[in-house]
């Protein structure tokens, strides 16, 4: 098999960089990340951290606000309960 390597860029100054270890294919079948490949999954990593936060952060506030609408159902439906008690204990009066 045939390795193609890609040639290290002629400079002004004559070959004062080494060539590159590998080639992108290479480094991608090794499961080499380069710097860039390392940025966009730290990108990635943190945008879906932050949506889960999001996430959760609107689903507690949901739950919040129906914990309240919940307290405030059961207040009323007591404040009816003993509106209906005293309006019983007036009818048998």
């Amino acid at each position: 098999m045939v390795r193609w390597r890609r040639l290290h860029h002629t400079s002004t100054v004559a070959n004062t960089c080494s060539p590159p270890p590998y080639t992108f294919r290479e480094m991608f079948h090794l499961g080499i990340r380069s710097r860039r490949m390392r940025k966009r999954e730290d990108l990635k990593q943190k945008k879906e951290l932050e949506s889960e936060e999001e996430e959760e952060a609107s689903s507690e506030e949901e739950n919040e606000e129906t914990m309240k609408k919940g307290k405030d159902t059961q207040a009323k439906d007591k404040k009816d309960e003993e509106n209906s008690s005293h309006k019983k204990k007036s009818d048998k009066k």
